[in-house]
């Protein structure tokens, strides 16, 4: 019987329609709705079978010790030879590129919600990861081992790696055992953490110390969003920056301290643009200097990123000034920071004696490259071979002055429109300067490229170098850490994506925020030079 009111169609009463779709329901439809999209978008299950390989690799009988595995992972290291490991790497790395490609984000196409689709992405990309042994680095037992040591009422700054026996120290590299650590406290209590969680078992502190730098990779996501917002950047390319390949290869595979350190870097940027964010930011600033101590070299770029825009845009000579005495506030406000989080770890200053440490090894830097071309003249011309040390140190003190005048000249030129290149020129130079540089040092540059405003060019030059640098991450434990081979196959990738992009250009097109052309060096955005409230 129907209402008065009701209007009942010619045909009759209507019927369901059996033919239309189910619309999910209960938590688990709710869940597949959210997922699909994502996952049916192309690059995403590219992305998952590449660190699948990547992960497999792993497990070489060189990389995987005994040290109680999961059964399976036993079954699959015996049944792997050198050969088979290697055809995995290497695909693994050369998919995940294709896949990082594959899901930028499309001019046309823009994501619903980006944030949330980059952090389901890269969870599925991680998940294989997380079950994995660390990849093309064993840094990540000798940050478990000194977490272990910290759970033993020893310091790390006291007691070398592997001296006080336990769980981890039959699997720290042999380069570095019997050395004490360089990193500040806060990273060393981040190792604690994995190992309490973890119950001091080899591989399951493993897993809890993935995940806990898998909640670091979302929460450096989260703020990188809300920079890109509040900068009127387009989120989809920032995130797409943000998550890519040497995140995924050095960060989340390599467990190493920079991704938690670029967290908090980019926490600070974020809050450095809102009220009271010359001493917030610098406060996230302060506690990413404490996980590893280079992330002070952002300081420039946080520092003009806090001045309103009636400053920045006004006369140069009263924004220089602004500038100076906001410098001296954040420069306190970190040292204060860093000094409070060594006070209340009660571990003390203990990384100033193991300074010399980093450089007991060659790495890819200028410094060591350098010496070693120096030292091997020298040996040709006399005979006598000099030592490392002898070779690296005068080098180091002709080749850092250089680079810190360049640093000086790009933040003058850089000051004020353009502090997110600021922020990654300062990562460069520390690393050029540094006598050591490793692939994952260099993390916190991609990240930045998204918050620019890129032409076709600049598109183009980006993507060669972190394609280049993962793939160095990628080979470079294979091949023994020699840096010749290792920068040869770096820079053979990214040639070859050059001449690829430049005979297909639509791709850096698509990412790119100005038509092809040479871009201005000071391009100011009314949404980037906004007024701080």
């Amino acid at each position: 019987m129907t209402s008065p009111h009701t209007t009942v169609p010619a045909g009759g009463p209507e019927t369901p329609d059996t033919d239309a779709r189910a619309v999910p329901n209960g938590r688990f439809g709710q869940l597949v709705a959210r997922l699909g999209p994502t996952v049916q978008r192309p690059g995403t299950m590219v992305g998952f079978l590449a660190t699948l390989g990547l992960a497999l690799s792993a497990l070489m009988p060189k990389e995987s010790r005994e040290y109680n595995l999961p059964l399976i992972f036993g079954f699959i290291r015996d049944w792997m030879n050198r050969g088979v490991g290697v055809a995995f790497m290497v695909s693994g790395g050369i998919l995940l590129a294709l896949a990082w490609i594959q899901i930028r984000p499309r001019p046309h196409h823009p994501a619903d919600r980006p944030l949330r689709q980059a952090l389901i992405t890269a969870c599925i990309w991680s998940l294989p990861l997380v079950f994995s042994l660390p990849f093309a680095s064993l840094d990540g037992y000798a940050y478990l081992d000194q977490g272990w040591q910290l759970s033993h009422g020893m310091s790390p700054y006291v007691t070398g790696l592997s001296i006080g026996g336990g769980p981890f120290a039959d699997h720290v590299s042999a380069v570095w055992v019997g050395t004490t650590t360089i990193y500040p406290p806060l990273g060393l209590r981040f190792a604690q953490l994995a190992v309490l969680i973890g119950g001091s078992h080899p591989y399951w502190s493993l897993v809890v110390l993935h995940l806990l730098d898998l909640a670091a990779l979302m929460t450096g996501a989260w703020a990188t969003k809300r920079l890109a917002a509040g900068m009127g950047r387009d989120v989809g390319k920032a995130l797409w920056w943000y998550f890519n390949p040497l995140m995924i290869l050095s960060g989340v595979a390599g467990l190493h301290n920079e991704l938690l350190m670029t967290a908090f870097i980019m926490l600070g940027l974020m809050l450095a643009r809102t009220r009271f964010g010359l001493v917030t930011g610098s406060i996230a600033i302060g506690f990413a200097a404490a996980v590893k101590q280079p992330a002070v070299v952002v300081l420039p770029a946080l520092v003009v990123a806090t001045l309103p825009a009636s400053i920045a845009l006004g006369p140069r000579a009263r924004a220089w000034l602004d500038i100076a005495w906001r410098a001296l506030v954040s420069a306190v406000s970190v040292a204060a920071t860093f000094v409070l989080i060594t006070w209340a770890s009660g571990l003390g200053f203990g990384w100033l004696s193991a300074l010399r440490v980093p450089g007991m090894s060659f790495t890819l830097s200028p410094t060591a490259i350098i010496a070693q071309v120096v030292g091997f003249f020298f040996r040709h011309a006399t005979g006598t071979k000099l030592l490392s040390d002898t070779v690296t140190g005068p080098v180091g003190m002709v080749v850092a002055p250089i680079v810190a005048v360049w640093f000086i000249v790009e933040i003058v030129r850089l000051t004020p429109h353009r502090w997110p290149t600021l922020a990654w020129v300062g990562t460069l130079a520390f690393g050029l300067a540094s006598p050591t540089l490793w692939p994952w040092y260099l993390i916190p540059i991609p990240v930045m490229f998204g918050l620019e405003r890129l032409d076709y060019d600049d598109v183009r030059r980006r993507i060669a170098f972190v394609l280049g640098i993962s793939f160095a991450q990628v080979v470079i434990e294979y091949t023994g850490f020699q840096k010749y081979g290792t920068l040869a196959a770096a820079l053979i990738l990214a040639a070859s994506w050059l001449y690829f992009s430049r005979l297909h250009p639509g791709i850096a097109r698509s990412l790119a925020d100005r038509s092809p052309g040479p871009a201005r060096l000071a391009d100011p955005d009314p949404g980037e030079l906004r007024a701080q409230t």
